[in-house]
């Protein structure tokens, strides 16, 4: 932080420099001097109570720090890192605004980046300096302007959370000493007020009024601001857009479980229909869908029915059904709430026909099982992560059963499907910039 000697004598230099320009003032013009200073005071302060210097247009911008003061001398000790950089500015940024010293903002702000890498905190300084001194350009920021909004978001809902070093280039922790803290918190609420005495000046529906309303706080009001057709065509709007179409055509992930009734047919009609218990898990994206799918049957067998078993044919009333396979197709349709799915599979489906003892193994009849399945599903949640759908399948086995009774044919089944569908991280991010996969 910034010592107190320091700032005294930073102080001392405005304070000089501020009497040598009034004694110039009053030798150029000896009547009338105090009523000129005066004046001028008041034309170049704003709203904000903060000095806006009246300069050409690259008189304060970055270009200016080839005759801009070395800032590395307003760092409070010999040897610094990015760390020790940014705590300074969180306090000497404050005093150059209200020093009405635009260039020795924009000469830290470099410094600053130059040190550190392209932070968010930087870019909003820069972003509001601009808007300050009315020469604000979209070419202070490139694509990633989106991801450096989410994190300011994020900051201000939880100041101490982990500052993510992929904006910066070193990683940049938020500070743990209780004066270090205080100071980022000053520095966040200095910028704050900055931006909401910019706002009645900014033309309503501007860029620059935009990020005046999200730097003071009101993130929701301009993230619908963003989506109107004033700023189509800006890099923010270009830069959002992008952002959120990318989003959209993220892979979900489908984890689920099911239960539902499975009817046989032909022989195996000789089984008859059964509850069924499963589950899937697999991934799907806006016009496809791809999963592994696995069911129990479960009860016993209407009839009792022939296997050969150890050489002998054997009358069984036993039954333990289980189908696992893949499966894959198209999404016909997809909207926000609901979704109708066709689906084609294969797998392995089998039976328990004679249970295993501690004398003698089991038997097992076995299966190719091809299927086609309808899907009809329901979406529910913020972001349609919840889902309920009902599945109707056909099945088609082929049970060679050899000595036994005849138990081919094949099956129609009904399921209740209930899960979850989505990507966590997507849709915590699409939360975040107030939209979802499906708005237009």
């Amino acid at each position: 932080m910034t010592s107190k000697p320091l700032t005294q004598a930073l102080l001392g230099v405005l304070l000089i420099s501020a009497l040598v320009a009034s004694t110039k003032a009053q030798d150029d013009s000896p009547a009338g001097s105090a009523e000129a200073a005066n004046q001028a005071a008041r034309e170049t302060t704003n709203a904000t109570g903060i000095p806006r210097e009246s300069t050409s247009a690259g008189s304060a911008t970055s270009d200016s720090t080839a005759t801009a003061p070395d800032m590395g001398r307003y760092m409070n000790m010999r040897t610094y890192d990015c760390l020790d950089v940014s705590y300074n500015c969180f306090d000497l940024l404050p005093e150059f605004y209200f020093a009405d010293l635009p260039d020795t903002v924009y000469a830290l702000l470099d410094f600053w980046r130059d040190m550190c890498g392209p932070g968010e905190p930087i870019l909003r300084a820069r972003i509001l300096t601009d808007i300050w001194t009315s020469q604000f350009s979209e070419d202070v920021y490139g694509t990633d302007i989106i991801d450096h909004l989410l994190w300011f978001q994020l900051k201000m809902s939880d100041v101490t959370s982990p500052w993510p070093s992929y904006l910066w280039k070193n990683p940049y922790y938020a500070p743990s000493p209780a004066e270090d803290l205080e100071a980022l918190i000053d520095y966040d609420e200095f910028m704050a007020d900055l931006a909401d005495q910019l706002l009645p000046h900014a033309q309503p529906g501007s860029l620059e009024s935009l990020y005046c309303l999200f730097y003071s706080g009101q993130p929701d009001t301009v993230f619908q601001l963003l989506k109107t057709d004033a700023l189509r065509g800006t890099k923010l709007r270009q830069a959002y857009d992008a952002d959120v179409a990318r989003l959209r055509r993220v892979t979900d992930l489908d984890i689920a479980g099911s239960i539902g009734y499975w009817q046989p047919q032909g022989g195996l009609a000789t089984i008859g229909p059964k509850p069924t218990l499963g589950g899937l898990i697999g991934i799907s994206g806006n016009w496809w869908v791809g999963r592994l799918a696995g069911a129990l049957r479960l009860g016993t067998p209407d009839e009792q029915y022939v296997v050969e078993y150890l050489g002998e044919q054997t009358w069984v009333d036993h039954y333990f059904g289980v189908y696992v396979g893949a499966e894959g197709g198209f999404r016909l349709l997809r909207s926000r709430h609901h979704a109708f799915d066709i689906l084609g599979g294969v797998g392995y489906d089998g039976f328990e026909a004679i249970p295993s003892s501690d004398v003698e193994e089991g038997k097992w009849l076995n299966s190719p099982n091809l299927n086609a399945t309808a899907a009809t599903r329901f979406y529910f949640g913020s972001q349609s992560e919840i889902q309920i759908s009902l599945e109707l399948r056909y099945e088609k086995t082929y049970y060679d059963n050899t000595g036994g009774s005849d138990l081919s044919g094949d099956a129609w089944s009904l399921q209740l499907v209930f899960g979850w569908s989505g990507d966590k991280w997507r849709n915590r991010r699409l939360n975040a910039l107030h939209t979802d996969r499906w708005e237009k």
